[in-house]
């Protein structure tokens, strides 16, 4: 008699148990004792459960100007108000005069008389001379009067005129026009200065203008600056890393490390490991060499093996042959057994099989996170990410600014370097042209110049 395995859906003796699995959360269901294994998205018993991955500590990398939204096993990265999706995935502020959710509305200014239109609320920033919600109502400035006082100025009222403080200046006691007080602005000193006090070194008397400390810029000086991302970055002891802080940065000791007393980061000792020293190992001591100081994994004595190296090591012993291509042999707590190697999975004729293409590690059951356009090939074994030129980061999503990364410009003299996504462009500045030894000179040669473009794709005409 044959014996066969249980469907996907049943389990136990004679297969006569139903599976109680989730079907479409659900890779497998244990044909012995029902266990469901759930897709990536999903726990639980059953797999019933969702994973809210925006909750998760760290949260999903999403781009600038996004923020992450739970789905139905999964999640997606949203754009915020005031920003849209652009094809490469990034969010872009709103333009052509639109604003609001995903740049679906329509500015309502007077585009004449607008400088802007702000692109998360649609409110309108009017050219000089004119105001009101739309920019459409025009300002009646005096014409013909010239005030005589020191600091005023004529304003047309209804049925004639007033002299008024000139901006930035107010009545005083004894009728003249002094300048407004601290935390002040504007025509008659009305205004409150919306400076962010504490960031800002001065708010101008005429027209509010926030000058910022040190560490802080923007209109009201509320954006931080990260020095961590200027070039050159502030430079830090080994083994540490810049953290941006508010209006400042700390030098912070990487994972596996701690600070000294003389601001050195040294590594973790005394079983410990992680962030700043601060967690404990979990090796079984008796059966270990040592416990990584930056993950904590143990690196287990000889006959012994598993993440806390709790499990007799029989795969050493060839207790069990695995002896297709691209198979080893497994330690668990019940047993050795014969796995693929990473970057390789099991096919329908029980063979080792390279990861399909995106996919990578222990059954190729893990995605790749790398930006494909941007990537010249994802690790079957570990998923790392090999970058095209031009972009860095774990999964190449960060442009390389070739115009900065270095302490001299990648372009000829007499040219300026703009960074491009992935790239960068050497434009020859006014008055000079390319040529064909790749410098940009004075001499004027249209014909030259249409070689030069040609010949050498970084080069432009100014």
């Amino acid at each position: 008699m044959v014996c066969d395995a249980c469907g996907p859906t049943a389990f136990g003796r004679n297969c006569s148990l139903t599976c109680p699995c989730v079907t479409n959360n659900t890779v497998s269901c244990n044909n012995v004792n029902g266990s469901c294994t759930c897709n990536s998205g999903w726990n639980g018993t059953k797999c019933e459960q969702d994973i809210n991955e925006c909750a998760q500590s760290p949260p999903p990398s999403c781009v600038a100007n996004s923020t992450c939204v739970n789905t139905n096993g999964s999640y997606l990265c949203v754009c915020n108000t005031g920003y849209q999706t652009l094809l490469d995935g990034n969010c872009t502020e709103c333009t052509n005069d639109t604003y609001g959710s995903n740049c679906s509305t329509q500015c309502q200014c007077n585009v004449t008389n607008t400088v802007s239109c702000h692109h998360v609320t649609g409110n309108c920033t009017c050219k000089q001379g004119w105001t009101g919600p739309t920019c459409d109502t025009d300002i009646d400035e005096c014409v013909t009067h010239n005030c005589s006082g020191q600091n005023e100025m004529c304003h047309n009222t209804a049925g004639g005129y007033d002299c008024v403080c000139v901006t930035g200046y107010q009545r005083s006691a004894s009728s003249i026009c002094i300048p407004c007080a601290a935390g002040t602005y504007g025509n008659n000193c009305t205004l409150p200065c919306t400076c962010i006090t504490n960031n800002t070194a001065n708010c101008s008397n005429v027209d509010g203008a926030c000058t910022c400390n040190i560490g802080w810029r923007g209109k009201s000086c509320e954006q931080d600056i990260d020095e961590c991302k200027q070039s050159p970055p502030p430079s830090c002891v080994a083994n540490s890393t810049c953290s941006n802080t508010n209006g400042g940065y700390l030098c912070v000791c990487d994972t596996g490390f701690h600070s000294l007393l003389d601001g050195n980061c040294t590594a973790c000792t005394g079983n410990t490991f992680g962030a700043n020293c601060s967690r404990q190992c979990q090796c079984n001591v008796t059966n270990t060499v040592s416990c990584d100081h930056v993950t904590g994994s143990c690196n287990c004595s000889k006959g012994w093996d598993g993440a806390m190296c709790n499990i007799k090591d029989l795969c050493s012993n060839h207790t069990l042959n695995c002896t297709g291509d691209k198979e080893r042999c497994n330690n668990t707590e019940n047993g050795p057994e014969c796995v693929c190697e990473d970057g390789y999975h099991y096919n329908a004729s029980g063979v080792c099989v390279e990861c399909s293409s995106g996919t990578y590690g222990g059954n190729c059951s893990s995605l790749c996170t790398c930006i494909t356009e941007n990537t010249v090939n994802c690790s079957k074994v570990d998923g790392a990410c090999t970058c095209r030129s031009g972009w860095t980061g774990g999964n190449c999503s960060d442009d390389i600014n070739e115009c900065t990364a270095h302490s001299s410009s990648p372009c000829v003299a007499n040219s300026t370097c703009y960074n491009t996504n992935g790239s960068y462009l050497c434009v020859c500045d006014t008055g000079y042209l390319t040529h064909a030894d790749g410098n940009c000179t004075g001499e004027h040669d249209e014909n030259q110049c249409d070689i030069e473009i040609k010949h050498h794709p970084h080069y432009y005409r100014s």
